[in-house]
């Protein structure tokens, strides 16, 4: 509903307020004794000279975060487990609020957790966006890293990591952009979402080369270029780098409804 200047908010809907005349608003907010995210960071380093112009360092990193935001809807329909050894019918709300329809409702088998068909712990209000400090995260990787200094106009470096991401909630605003779920599943049971983190790339490899091509004055080839001719064939340099890295997680609907 747009809002006009000057003219006073539609009054929330409520009991005893009929629909027509009264708006159904969605509330937004963050936890009122929010606390403040923290992060422990460690690392390990072992660095080894193999010769004069090479050297090999091994390194582990790690940290873990708490009181992280996460985004939650506390008036999402609360999770339950199927004790009906017939099965019970999942489903949740749509968007508005009312119960969904047979054609997105499903079937779970008994003592599975599931969201039942219904409507919102108060139906006056619709999905609510709030950040909450409730989440973590956590980050180990293995770093290795193998330096060979330039000599003879020649210079190599080349690292790999291998790390682990985890969180709940990657991504708080812009989800659907950054590859993760914008609300946590279920607002009881945070744990539910822990799982690899949207930035989470398992492998990691570069390699960066850089020669000096040894022609002209002073060089290997043409050292007794002249000055003109040393300005056209000398000085010149192949540089190449190479990052190769596996695929970030990919969160598909499943995950989603992975809790009915």
């Amino acid at each position: 509903m747009p809002v006009l200047p000057n003219t006073p908010p539609v009054q929330p809907c409520g009991p005893g307020i009929p629909a027509a005349q009264c708006a159904t608003y969605a509330p937004v907010g963050v936890q009122p004794d929010v606390k403040t995210p923290a992060v422990e960071e460690w690392n390990f380093t072992v660095e080894q000279q193999l010769d004069r112009n090479t050297s090999l360092r091994v390194a582990y990193v790690g940290s873990f975060g708490y009181h992280q935001l996460v985004s939650i809807d506390p008036n999402s329909i609360p999770a339950e487990i199927c004790s009906n050894p017939a099965g019970c019918t999942a489903g949740g709300t749509t968007s508005s609020g009312a119960a969904v329809g047979t054609a997105l409702q499903s079937h779970v088998p008994q003592g599975a957790q599931y969201i039942p068909v219904g409507t919102r712990p108060s139906p006056y209000v619709s999905a609510g966006f709030f950040w909450y400090s409730e989440g973590n995260t956590s980050y180990n990787a293995l770093q290795i890293d193998l330096n060979h200094r330039l000599a003879k106009g020649f210079q190599i470096r080349a690292n790999y990591t291998f790390s682990k991401n985890l969180d709940e909630n990657s991504a708080l605003t812009i989800a659907q952009a950054a590859n993760a779920p914008q609300m946590i599943m279920n607002r009881n049971d945070l744990k539910r979402d822990w799982g690899p983190s949207a930035l989470n790339v398992t492998h990691q490899a570069s390699f960066s080369a850089h020669y000096d091509l040894p022609f002209g004055k002073g060089q290997r080839w043409m050292g007794n270029a002249g000055t003109n001719m040393n300005k056209f064939i000398g000085g010149w340099q192949l540089n190449e780098i190479t990052t190769l890295l596996s695929g970030f997680p990919i969160y598909t609907a499943d995950r989603v409804e992975s809790i009915r």
